[in-house]
């Protein structure tokens, strides 16, 4: 790799120190690249990171843009393929700059990958045009062979099969004069499945390929290879009708990515590599079905939708060589925070009173030009909260209850043991469902003190999410007496919901009171309290308590009960109201409704309009128990990471609570529109929801769609002042259950209660 001149050191620094601190940061580039090569991401970035600090502090441009070219490397393996796009192309500016052109054409060659990804193929062509130019310019054959195996998958991914397989044949003969592991792994991969995709496939060399590849990638440790061939040699098998053989080798892809995801940090990092691996989970499901083994099905689901558990009491760094803090990246990422929430009031009072129709236009313009700038700062402010939790001290490891070793996760008897422990966490009359869809349909896994019980195929997925559709609608645009002359159609598809997911269940719920329930992210707005069988509510019948993953029933004694009534033994509440510039007009009773039932039980703080800053909330989220928000809230379907709530001086956002921890692992109560709504990735759901959880909360009352200011009062107020409820903090789901048979007491329609819900953390 050319080596870019060094710059003059900075300010009070000798060139010998400069120089010192260059060789320092080139040692950390290289580990970083020996990481990142080994399938060791967390390493890679921590590694890069460092390596990034040292040269951007001398400085020397060059070296930093390769450190951000090696980052998209990581990236593109973790599936962030918009992060890894935008850090190429930074990287791509400063190379021409420095004409240093072969590193300029691996940041076209990962651009090129990103769109590929994203299935933007012109793009990725065009990309991959310009980089081999720049490589036959200077004779990098290996690399332009490297290339070529790229883009025979691009071919391969827009279904040009022949043309693939063309290009792959051609480059094999040239494996002995360029012997490259990578190389040799990835276009053995590439002809296997060339021969697999044939009419009829040649099953033979198919698997002689791949089980090539997979020598070659387990030698070398091309962990993303070592996937992608135990997967394929799983497919071959089933082909061939080995199903048992098949589920093995399913299962040795699985068990090498959750060796690799158990090292990443919660949350985002571990969702996006996720991405693209659930089809082998359901595939391990799928045929775990056809072989009648339930216990396996249910293991399995649970890895598929693993909860977003964190180390939090004491706080524990990720790795002992964590990094010291930076003070510069702290202070660029609380700048752009603040021009980011400047950015986003303006767009929200735009065009609010003009008339006039140039006005209009003009302002129309203006709002695209914002719109752009505000997306380039929520690229940025993303990039650097990445880089704080890679390189941050504080940022808390991964704590799974129930976590064996990589190595032992399919050991014979470590599914039924799973299976036993969280039987033995159901008390009476609890039982748990795990809704999931697999090909196209609806499967249920019930589960109680004493029995399994799987329910594959209860119904298609197609004409649910018609209905679903329906109920959407519904719900966003009817309002007032709209909701009384639609309640027919609105049971019509409350009874459908019920038909389907919960009638097929009938013969095993007599007896139980408590449903704790997993959906599958794409549904996690299925009003499923409100399935109405004709007679009855769901909810008149059953307390309901939602998971993100079975394993969260292990971690029940991290609920906080009541303290005795002793001032020094309560702990701490904080409620804060914001009612967003009068807006919200009962936000602000709600606050002084909810902190009069609250004070009796616990020390309460109550901050309200200028003193709901975000500085307020930094300081009391290390001592709190339970945190109550009545605010303005949005959901971002274009980027759930700045989905926010309105503070009085910021928008509190998911890639916030990224950096925040919640030590005393409080109850979060937001009564705000939509703060359950998420993005499904990796298994889980991608909002604010899961950004409490994963910052430490140990449960999350919240809302799945908009309701009005004052009937959100209301259905608070009742959640903590009801005299039959329990008090939320020692029992949220029941002090839930009764808020909701409250608002039915009061005639109100569904839309107004059965979007909030508990979450279990």
């Amino acid at each position: 790799m050319p080596m870019p001149k060094a710059c003059s050191p900075p300010p009070g620094q000798s060139l010998q120190q400069a120089g010192q601190y260059q060789e320092v940061a080139r040692v950390d580039l290289n580990l970083g690249v020996l990481a990142y090569r080994r399938g060791n991401y967390q390493g890679a970035l921590r590694y890069l990171e460092s390596a990034h600090r040292g040269f951007a502090a001398i400085p020397i441009p060059g070296e930093v843009a390769v450190v951000s070219l090696y980052r998209s490397f990581v990236y593109r393996d973790l599936n962030l393929f918009q992060e890894m796009i935008t850090l190429a192309a930074e990287a791509t500016q400063t190379f021409e700059q420095e004409t240093t052109r072969w590193q300029q054409a691996m940041a076209l060659i990962n651009q090129g990958i990103g769109y590929q990804r994203l299935g933007i193929h012109m793009m990725a062509e065009q990309l991959f045009k310009k980089a081999r130019r720049i490589l036959r310019q200077r004779k990098a054959q290996a690399r332009v062979l490297m290339l070529d195996v790229d883009r025979a998958n691009l071919f391969f991914e827009m279904n040009q099969v022949d043309t693939a397989c063309r290009l792959a044949r051609r480059l094999e003969p040239h494996l002995e004069q360029h012997p490259s592991p990578s190389l040799a792994a990835r276009l053995h991969i590439l002809l296997a499945r060339c021969a697999f995709n044939r009419d009829p496939p040649d099953q033979t060399v198919a698997r002689q390929r791949t089980a090539t590849a997979l020598a070659i990638a387990r030698t070398h440790h091309l962990t993303d290879v070592t996937i992608d061939a135990y997967y394929l040699l799983g497919q071959i098998l089933e082909q061939a009708g080995d199903e048992p053989g098949a589920l093995h080798h399913y299962r040795t892809a699985m068990q090498t990515i959750e060796q690799v995801r158990s090292g990443l940090p919660v949350d985002e990092f571990q969702m996006s590599f996720m991405d693209n691996k659930l089809p082998i989970y359901e595939d391990v499901v799928r045929l775990s079905q056809h072989l009648e083994s339930p216990v396996e099905v249910f293991y399995t689901l649970n890895l598929a939708h693993r909860a977003p558990f964190v180390a939090l009491t004491p706080v524990m760094p990720t790795s002992t060589s964590s990094l010291p803090d930076d003070p510069t990246l702290t202070t660029r990422l609380r700048e752009l925070r603040e021009t980011w929430h400047w950015y986003q009031s303006k767009l929200e009072g735009m065009g609010q009173l003009d008339t006039d129709t140039a006005a209009i236009q003009q302002d129309a313009a203006t709002e695209d030009r914002m719109r752009q700038q505000l997306h380039e700062l929520e690229t940025s402010i993303a990039d650097l909260t990445r880089r704080w939790q890679v390189g941050s001290s504080s940022q808390p490891a991964a704590a799974m209850p129930y976590a064996a070793p990589a190595s032992q996760l399919f050991a014979p008897a470590q599914a039924q043991a799973f299976r036993a422990t969280i039987q033995q966490s159901l008390g009476l009359g609890e039982l748990l469902l795990h809704y999931t869809v697999i090909a196209g349909q609806f499967h249920i896994m019930l589960l109680t003190r004493t029995t399994i019980q799987m329910l594959p195929a209860v119904m298609p997925a197609a004409p649910l999410q018609r209905v679903l559709r329906s109920w959407r609608f519904q719900m966003e645009h009817m309002q007032g007496d709209m909701l009384e002359t639609g309640r027919n159609a609105t049971h019509a598809h409350l009874t459908r919901f019920y038909t389907a997911l919960v009638a097929p269940l009938e013969p095993y719920l007599t007896g139980y009171e408590h449903i704790f329930l997993v959906v599958p992210p794409g549904w996690h707005d299925l009003p499923i309290a409100a399935f109405f069988d004709g007679r009855s509510y769901l909810v008149e019948r059953f307390r309901l308590t939602y998971l993100s993953a079975p394993e969260v029933l292990l971690n029940r004694s991290t609920q906080h009960p009541l303290p005795p009534a002793h001032p020094d033994l309560q702990p701490a509440a904080l409620i804060m109201g914001y009612s967003d510039d009068g807006r919200l007009p009962y936000a602000l009773e709600e606050v002084h409704q909810v902190a009069s039932a609250l004070q009796p039980y616990l020390h309460t703080t109550v901050v309200v309009e200028d003193a709901a800053t975000m500085d307020c909330l930094r300081a009391a989220s290390q001592h709190i128990h339970l945190l109550h928000f009545a605010t303005h809230a949005a959901f971002r379907q274009d980027n759930p990471l700045f989905s926010w709530m309105r503070l009085v001086d910021a928008r509190l956002t998911v890639a916030d609570l990224c950096e925040m921890t919640l030590p005393q692992r409080p109850l979060v109560v937001l009564s705000a529109c939509e703060t359950g709504r998420g993005q499904p990735r990796g298994g889980g759901l991608l909002g604010m929801g899961r950004g409490f959880l994963a910052a430490g909360a140990s449960g999350l009352i919240v809302g799945l769609w908009k309701v009005a200011d004052h009937t959100s009062a209301q259905f608070m107020t009742d959640l903590y002042t009801s005299p039959r409820t329990a008090h939320p903090l020692s029992d949220p789901a029941a002090a839930l259950h009764t808020a909701q048979l409250c608002a039915l007491s009061r005639h109100h329609p569904p839309f107004v209660w059965a979007g909030f819900i508990f979450i279990q953390g």
